[in-house]
This record gives structure tokens, C-alpha cells and sequence, in this order.
């Protein structure tokens, strides 16, 4: 039993020759954003889409006042008011499904990282007795419900307001700076 080590191995310093084996293109963490790009992807589409339907009430006018003044024509009224109604609850429905495909990546985010948290936890808590093993478990939560909160979304919805404002300048640049600067002090 001379030769026996019986330091845990979590206690072991690392291998000299593991650093240079473990890639960032080895971790969980890369494998899983990985994964993760093709629901992102259409989280991306979806809200394009529904930010280009929040147009939809201004066509309406437009149309209105082009062509059911013009003609009186209750028919064109209720047809325009028909299509504005259902680009509503298209762009609700978007919504809710890019709401949920966030909070179904945060859900396979947690089964899948959760083990690997617990085990760092742990093997921290037998190292260091004072490390408080809760704090890591509820910044990871926190980490977690961020993923379909409303900062995520709209930082989806950048790109269409980039074509939004391109399209306020192509109205009156002097109106695409007063967008600008309100929306910089709002």
C-alpha cells in the first residue's frame, strides 16, 4: 500500500499534458451554443417577422385613405381590415412561439449544464469548506430565466429597427435624427 495515492482526483492538480488536450471547441458549454444556433436562428426569423408586421396598422391607413375614401367601398374596407387583423394575431402568435423556444433552449440549457454545475460545486465545497454552494446555483437560475426575458427579445428586434430607421430616413433625414436622439434619451 506503499505506492497507493489516496488523494481524491478532483484534489489533483491537472495534468500538464490535459490543457493542451482541452480545446474551447471540447466544453459543454461551446457543444451546447453549438446546438443551440439553429433555435436561435428562427427565434432571429420569427421576430423579424413580427416587427415587420408591426407595419401593418400603417399600411392600413395608407390604404384606407388611398383607396376606401377615394371609392366608398365598404367591401375594401372590410378586406383591408380583415388582412390588418390577421397580421395582428400573426405577429402574436410569433410572439409566443419565439418566447417559448427561448425558454425551451433555457430549459435544455439546464439539463444539460446542470450536472456539470453540481460537480464543480461540489468538488469547490470539499476544497474550500467556506464556499457557499448555493450562490453558483441561483446566479446559474438567474442566467437561466434571462434567456426569454424581454432584454433578449428585443435585442432581436434590433435589426428591424436598423430597417425601420433607414426607412424614417428615406422619409426626412432630419426626422431619422430626431428618432435617434429620442430614442436615445428615452
Amino acid at each position: 500500500m506503499q505506492g497507493a495515492n489516496l488523494t481524491p482526483s478532483f484534489m489533483k492538480p491537472p495534468h500538464p499534458t490535459s490543457a493542451i488536450r482541452r480545446t474551447p471547441d471540447s466544453s459543454p458549454l461551446h457543444a451546447l451554443l453549438v446546438k443551440s444556433s439553429a433555435p436561435l436562428a428562427w427565434v432571429a426569423g420569427f421576430s423579424l417577422l413580427a416587427s415587420l408586421l408591426v407595419l401593418a396598422p400603417s399600411v392600413y391607413m395608407l390604404e384606407v385613405y388611398e383607396r376606401v375614401v377615394n371609392s366608398r367601398s365598404l367591401t375594401t374596407l372590410v378586406v383591408l381590415t380583415a388582412a390588418v387583423v390577421v397580421a395582428f394575431a400573426v405577429m402574436e402568435v410569433l410572439e409566443w412561439v419565439r418566447s417559448e423556444l427561448l425558454q425551451q433552449l433555457g430549459h435544455r440549457m439546464d439539463q444539460a449544464l446542470s450536472p456539470l454545475l453540481f460537480r464543480l460545486m461540489t468538488q469547490a465545497r470539499a476544497v474550500h469548506s467556506g464556499f457557499l454552494i448555493q450562490q453558483p446555483a441561483s446566479d446559474w437560475r438567474v442566467l437561466r430565466e434571462f434567456l426569454p426575458s424581454p432584454f433578449v427579445l428585443s435585442c432581436f428586434e434590433l435589426p428591424a429597427s436598423v430597417v425601420f430607421l433607414l426607412l424614417v430616413w428615406l422619409i426626412n433625414p432630419w426626422l431619422a435624427v430626431t428618432v435617434v436622439l429620442s430614442a436615445g434619451v428615452q
